[in-house]
């Protein structure tokens, strides 16, 4: 989002050179260490379905956010919006809220300690 601002992307070179070479340094294991988690399959396993509601869901978020950002600089309403419009038409997993908080409590105090 820094070009919207005007900044030139040479200006931040340094930092795509740091994050090339620490992909290229960590690669290796993050990939060995995702081939133990979850190995590749040779053949497809049958019967997946693809939920479409809830890809819609995510549809409506990343719209909803892209909009909201540009109308009133504030994408954290579209999303909102997407998941209320969900609410109507897919059952919301209250269960999972209590698992939710931990990371959501982490991400607020991360983005409120750069701010």
């Amino acid at each position: 989002m820094m070009w919207i601002d005007g900044v030139s992307p040479l200006n931040v070179l340094h930092g795509f050179v740091a994050a090339l070479t620490a992909l290229a340094f960590f690669a290796w294991f993050a990939s060995h260490q995702q081939n133990k988690y979850q190995p590749i399959q040779k053949d497809n396993i049958p019967d997946i379905k693809v939920d479409w509601k809830r890809l819609l869901i995510v549809a409506l978020m990343l719209v909803g956010a892209i909009v909201s950002n540009f109308l009133y600089d504030m994408p954290a309403l579209g999303v909102w919006i997407a998941i209320l419009i969900g609410a109507t038409f897919r059952r919301i997993p209250w269960k999972e809220v209590p698992g939710a908080i931990k990371g959501s409590i982490f991400c607020s105090v991360l983005f409120f300690a750069l701010r």
